[in-house]
C-alpha cells in the first residue's frame, strides 16, 4: 500500500533590498496562506541587520546575497531554495513592497483548476486587480482571460512550469524581468490568466497627476498620474524593453510591439510632465546604446556617476 503524497506546497519568495521594517508585518501576513516564505536579502547596506533577526523569527528563510545582483538574480536564489523545501511545489513570486489580500491563493488556485479544466496549458496565475484596480488585460482572450503582461510580484507559478522555461534573466538585472519570463511563457504555448478575486496591495512609487492650467488631464478615462522613477531606473527600463522586444518580436510580434509602445507612452508622459528632463534624455540616449550594443547586467561606474 502507498501513501497518498500530500498537496504540493506553495512557497513565496520575496526579493528585498534596503527594506522598510514594515516587510515584517507583510511576510507575517503572507505566512497565512502559504507554506514557507524565503526572502532573499539582494546585498543590502542596512547596517546592523536587524530587520532580518525579525524576519526569521515570524518564520521566514533568509539568505543573503554578498552583493546586489539585481531581482532576477534574487528570485532564482528563492526559487532554488523554495524546490529544496518542495521539489514539486508552487512557487509565488513577491516584491518586498507588495502584499496580499484575504482569500488571494485560494482564489488563485481555483483560478488555475477551472483554467486546466478546459483544456488551457497555464504557465501562471496572476492577481485581476492591484490596489483594487483592474490590471491590463490581453485581447481576444475572453474564452480564458489573460493579464497582458503580468507584473512577476503576485504571480503563482507551478514548478514544473519554472523548470521548463528555464530561469529568469539576470542579465536584466532590474525592469522587464517579468516580461522576458511572460513571452518565454508564451512562446512555449501557456496562458496567464488572471484570478478576478485576487487584489495585489502594491506600492507603486511616487505617483502625481498631471495637471495643465490647474486641470487635472484624463487619459483612457483615468486621471494622467507620473511614476517618478530615478534617471537610473529610466535607463534600465529603456535599455530593458529593446532588448526584450527585440529577442521576442519574432515569435510574438504584435504583443511586443504593443508593450514597446506602452514604455514609448511613459516616456513620453515624463519629457513632457516630468522633472529631470535632461537626466531622463541622458538614461534614455544611454540606455539605447546599451540595448543596441547588447551590454546588459548592472550598470557600469560610468553609467552611475553620469546619470546620479
Amino acid at each position: 500500500m502507498t501513501n497518498a503524497r500530500k498537496d504540493p506546497a506553495i512557497i513565496a519568495v520575496v526579493s528585498a533590498f534596503n527594506p522598510p521594517y514594515d516587510l515584517v508585518d507583510r511576510v507575517r501576513g503572507l505566512s497565512k496562506q502559504v507554506s514557507h516564505v524565503v526572502v532573499v536579502d539582494d546585498g543590502s547596506e542596512d547596517g546592523d541587520g536587524e530587520i532580518w533577526r525579525k524576519l526569521e523569527i515570524v518564520g521566514a528563510e533568509v539568505i543573503h546575497h554578498t552583493q546586489n545582483r539585481g531581482i532576477a538574480a534574487a528570485l532564482n536564489t528563492g526559487i532554488e531554495a523554495a524546490f529544496s523545501f518542495d521539489t514539486y511545489g508552487w512557487v509565488l513570486t513577491m516584491d518586498q513592497d507588495s502584499e496580499l489580500t484575504g482569500g488571494y491563493i485560494e482564489n488563485s488556485l481555483i483560478t488555475y483548476r477551472a483554467a486546466t479544466a478546459k483544456g488551457a496549458k497555464v504557465g501562471l496565475v496572476a492577481p485581476g486587480t492591484h490596489n483594487g484596480y483592474p490590471v491590463k488585460m490581453l485581447t481576444g482572450s475572453q474564452r480564458i482571460p489573460e493579464a497582458f503582461d503580468p507584473m512577476q510580484s503576485g504571480c503563482l507559478i507551478p514548478g514544473d512550469v519554472i523548470r521548463q522555461a528555464g530561469q529568469l534573466d539576470e542579465s536584466l538585472f532590474i525592469d522587464c524581468v517579468d516580461t522576458d519570463f511572460n513571452s518565454r511563457l508564451r512562446s512555449l504555448g501557456y496562458l496567464l490568466p488572471v484570478s478576478p478575486r485576487s487584489d495585489l496591495r502594491h506600492e507603486l512609487g511616487k505617483k502625481t497627476s498631471v495637471r495643465v492650467f490647474d486641470r487635472e488631464i484624463q487619459f483612457r478615462g483615468r486621471p494622467l498620474a507620473l511614476t517618478h522613477h530615478s534617471p537610473l531606473r529610466v535607463y534600465y527600463i529603456t535599455r530593458n524593453a529593446i532588448v526584450v522586444s527585440i529577442r521576442h518580436l519574432r515569435h510574438d510580434p504584435v504583443w511586443m510591439l504593443r508593450r514597446l509602445w506602452m514604455e514609448t507612452e511613459s516616456n513620453l508622459i515624463r519629457l513632457v510632465f516630468g522633472p529631470s528632463r535632461r537626466a531622463y534624455v541622458l538614461a534614455w540616449r544611454l540606455g539605447i546604446r546599451d540595448a543596441l550594443r547588447h551590454e546588459l547586467g548592472k550598470a557600469d561606474e560610468e553609467i552611475l556617476k553620469r546619470l546620479r
